[in-house]
């Protein structure tokens, strides 16, 4: 059993999960460097499709540690190697683990007002079990997301970073 619960504010996209397992000794979590792969690990994916175009979006990756890695849907493929900003905090607990996810409107691309593909990804590694809220043929990514409606009200931002240094 996996539950996850959405809310938004002006600046970001919450989202909670908890991840239920019967024995929490069971789960595997072994990386702990942010951005290496998950692999191996358990872990939950949140699948965005900003403009429910069904060919891109992003993907976000957590496991019980709150090791994260982050993706951008291009055609049927992912790019690992866009860094998007973004937070998690996970921990193991009693019914298995639990995790937080913040995600800033001003890391994602999207209009005002529509509809969001969005799918939810769970994997067991000891199982080599996937599970999705959507999926077709073990595919979860965009081209079979379901439907986010009620983001309005946020704050996309100019697009511009500003990184201070000294020289």
């Amino acid at each position: 059993r996996t539950e996850f619960l959405l809310t938004h504010d002006q600046n970001n996209l919450s989202i909670g999960a908890r991840v239920f397992e019967e024995d929490p000794g069971l789960i595997v979590a072994k990386t702990l460097r942010q951005g290496e792969t998950l692999r191996n690990d358990d872990r939950i994916g949140i699948i965005l499709d900003p403009f429910n175009n069904k060919r891109s979006g992003y993907q976000f990756m957590v496991n019980a540690n709150g090791v994260r890695r982050e993706g951008i849907f291009k055609g049927g493929d992912t790019d690992w190697d866009w860094n998007g900003i973004w937070q998690a905090k996970s921990k193991v607990t009693d019914f298995g683990w639990s995790t937080e996810v913040a995600i800033p409107f001003k890391t994602l691309s999207f209009r005002d007002d529509t509809e969001w593909g969005l799918n939810f990804v769970r994997d067991i590694e000891r199982n080599n079990e996937g599970i999705a809220w959507s999926s077709r043929n073990r595919s979860t990514g965009p081209s079979v997301a379901g439907t986010l409606t009620g983001i309005h009200g946020v704050t996309q931002g100019m697009g511009l970073d500003i990184v201070p240094s000294l020289s």
